[in-house]
């Protein structure tokens, strides 16, 4: 719909005048018959309604390139390069304990995520997602407790 209105929007300035008006549903029963059509298949009257299959929608959509931002190296990098590509740090030592901490890690759809004991998959997230994370959790508890009662006994 926000599409549609915003075509309309557009072509409203080719007009010299644009009137919206409102349709009571008892004077609009043909567009409700046609509404019914479309979500049920019958109609309540054996009426004569032409209708033509719109294979393709009437606003062209915009054409959208993905773009892959480069982040910044966070924790998950190293486990990335050798999860995904197998390249491993230059130092040994560090390379062993990467190897040996990436058992918990999977790639599911190029997506990190850690494997847990008792837990479902933990999606891994940047640093920037998690602080965005934290923050949604955040306000909701505050709006939770805005509306809770006070305590009546003094703890």
């Amino acid at each position: 719909m926000d599409k549609y209105l915003a075509h309309v929007q557009i072509l409203k300035s080719a007009f010299q005048v644009f009137r919206v008006l409102k349709v009571l549903r008892a004077e609009n029963a043909r567009a409700d018959q046609l509404s019914k059509l479309a979500t049920a298949g019958e109609l309540e009257r054996n009426l004569t309604i032409f209708v033509d299959y719109l294979y393709r929608p009437t606003i062209s959509e915009a054409d959208v390139m993905d773009i892959d931002i480069q982040q910044e190296p966070n924790w998950m990098t190293l486990y990335i390069s050798w999860l995904r590509d197998r390249i491993l740090p230059e130092d040994p030592e560090e390379a062993k304990r990467l190897v040996y901490r990436s058992n918990k890690y999977q790639f599911i759809e190029g997506i990190p995520y850690k494997r847990s004991f008792s837990f479902p998959l933990l999606i891994c997230l940047t640093p920037s997602e998690a602080d965005y994370a934290l923050r949604e959790v955040h306000e909701e508890v505050v709006e939770i407790t805005r509306g809770a009662e006070p305590c009546p006994i003094n703890c």
